[in-house]
């Protein structure tokens, strides 16, 4: 991946970074590559995600909010030029950028910033052996292309349309709750019914840890990471490797 947890220096809960990286590409989505206020963006979407103003926000995630944005990999941030330079100067990007790089802050200058898409990477299939109650509570950052495949069940997390940052024990309990939900669709069909009940009481007794069990990562993007990457196998995804899966979520 690209090391976004491992950049956050501060100790903000992964619920909190889900929130906030999912808000920064949706904006990007709106505004691809446009240079943005930082202090006047970041206090609207504080309020946004229900904080009372930015100094609210800021406690949260514990430090300056042009700190924690810098952390991020997709996020550069910048000091624009003071008010008497050219408005031109002031609005090109290429500009903008070499400010911030050079580092010299100009008195009254105003921070910039500006979402970028993280780059694909060379497609990788990771893997973890699950046997410790710790483990259940590594953070995992699954890429929107990203698949989760459970080898020993032969059951499959399918690619999403957002970048999700959970631990391993809710994404497996999430699972488990939508399958249990699709219980109450397919009551009328008793061979369905029982495959998903099945299913669903499996998925519970991973988390009880009872048998050791592999969590699988298919990434094509090669962006998905985990925190602490300790214990993760890491190689190169070769399509053909990738098995029918029958059960999914």
């Amino acid at each position: 991946g690209h090391g976004l947890l491992r950049r956050l220096k501060v100790d903000v809960s992964h619920q909190e970074v889900e929130r906030i990286v999912q808000e920064l590409e949706e904006l990007h989505g709106f505004q691809p590559l446009a240079w943005l206020p930082l202090r006047e963006v970041m206090n609207t979407m504080a309020l946004d995600l229900g904080y009372e103003d930015l100094d609210e926000f800021e406690d949260a995630i514990k430090g300056p909010v042009e700190e924690f944005l810098r952390c991020l990999p997709h996020v550069e941030v910048c000091e624009q030029p003071r008010e008497e330079e050219s408005a031109e100067l002031r609005l090109q990007a290429p500009q903008l950028e070499a400010v911030g790089e050079a580092g010299g802050a100009r008195p009254g200058g105003k921070l910039m910033f500006r979402v970028l898409e993280l780059p694909a990477r060379a497609p990788v299939r990771m893997s973890i052996s699950m046997s410790r109650r710790d483990d259940l509570f590594r953070v995992f950052l699954k890429a929107p292309e990203a698949t989760v495949e459970i080898p020993e069940l032969e059951f499959q997390m399918g690619a999403e349309q957002r970048r999700r940052i959970d631990t391993i024990y809710n994404y497996i309990e999430n699972a488990r709750l939508n399958l249990e939900r699709s219980l109450y669709f397919n009551a009328h069909n008793q061979t369905q019914h029982e495959h998903l009940f099945n299913a669903v009481q499996r998925l519970r007794e991973l988390l009880d840890l009872d048998t050791p069990w592999t969590f699988v990562v298919n990434d094509p993007s090669g962006t998905s990471e985990f925190k602490p990457f300790s214990g993760v196998s890491i190689e190169p995804l070769n399509a053909a490797s990738e098995r029918p899966h029958h059960i999914s979520a």
